[in-house]
């Protein structure tokens, strides 16, 4: 083979390279798309984690008991941050087996008590049947009043919520917890949740 010919084909093999099912005409990996900074006005960042998590300045671990079906104690605390944002206003602990806790920071509790009036407001048209029910429940220890949200869908899929505010280590916060499954008693909340939101008794 000639030189000319080799090179020939050298050149060739790197015009056609195929990344994922893709041409890459400069020879390029090509592994997404390239951002440009000028047509974008909003950095956000989602934040996990597996081990622990914040709320109301307090730290709790996050147990892993992963193993079984559905196990209530495999689960993952998350948030989302902007640019330039120093604190988390909100969080989220998902649980593997459909059960959940969200929590929003507000600055007041007069404004926090107006956003749960509002959430029970939004939710009701969502259900075919809705039924609240007003309740005792603690936030960190502290007594404060919520509702117990017991819904089911057109399709048959029956949720239920606990939804509150509380004024704790000087935080105000809502919070809601949802799950598939009954709601009646503190039994019926996962041990993780129960640190911070349990049924009043």
């Amino acid at each position: 083979m000639t030189m000319k010919k080799l090179l020939l084909v050298i050149i060739t093999l790197n015009v056609i390279t195929i990344v994922n099912g893709q041409q890459d005409f400069h020879g390029t990996v090509l592994y997404g798309d390239t951002l440009n900074n000028k047509l974008y006005d909003t950095l956000r960042i989602e934040l996990e984690s597996k081990v622990i998590f914040p709320f109301c300045s307090n730290t709790y671990q996050i147990p892993r008991d992963c193993d079984k079906p559905y196990p209530p104690n495999c689960c993952t605390y998350s948030t989302n941050m902007y640019n330039g944002q120093k604190v988390a206003t909100y969080g989220n602990i998902s649980c593997l087996n459909g059960s959940s806790l969200i929590w929003y920071y507000i600055s007041k509790i007069e404004d926090a008590r107006r956003f749960m009036e509002n959430m029970v407001q939004q939710l009701k048209p969502q259900f075919k049947t809705f039924k609240q029910t007003v309740i005792k429940c603690e936030v960190l220890g502290q007594e404060t009043m919520g509702y117990l949200l017991e819904s089911e869908t057109t399709t048959g899929y029956k949720s239920n919520r606990i939804i509150t505010v509380g004024n704790c280590n000087g935080y105000t916060v809502y919070l809601e917890y949802s799950t598939s499954s009954k709601l009646s008693s503190n039994l019926d909340i996962q041990p993780i949740i129960k640190q911070i939101l349990k049924f009043k008794e």
